[in-house]
């Protein structure tokens, strides 16, 4: 599948996934997040991907989906360039490190 058939029909469609109501949707759409990044155009992936995870970092109520989150978002740092890797992936990772829930912090490793 071409890059810009994912950016064009595809990404708008994950992007609603990643805001749905439920925290088992929220929280496997952010666990696809690497998968989706292979198949998308980096600046899509951070013009439109990365915003909705950091929001959901600063106020998802679900652990799971903050769990899910630290997870997926290192092996995000794999689909982008070492610049890219330290503007936007770094600070959510810095946010998670201090998350008060020791179950988030943990799913970083």
């Amino acid at each position: 599948m071409s890059s810009e058939v994912v950016d064009e029909e595809i990404l708008n469609i994950y992007e609603l996934l990643l805001r749905d109501n439920e925290p088992e949707v929220r929280s496997e759409a952010v666990a696809k997040v690497p998968i989706m990044a292979r198949y998308c155009t980096g600046s899509l992936l951070i013009e439109k991907v990365i915003p909705i995870i950091k929001e959901q970092l600063a106020s998802d109520a679900s652990q799971h989906v903050k769990g899910s989150m630290a997870q997926s978002i290192c092996d995000l740092a794999e689909s982008l360039s070492k610049e890219d890797t330290i503007a936007h992936i770094l600070p959510p990772v810095t946010a998670i490190m201090k998350d008060s829930a020791t179950e988030v912090r943990v799913s970083l490793m």
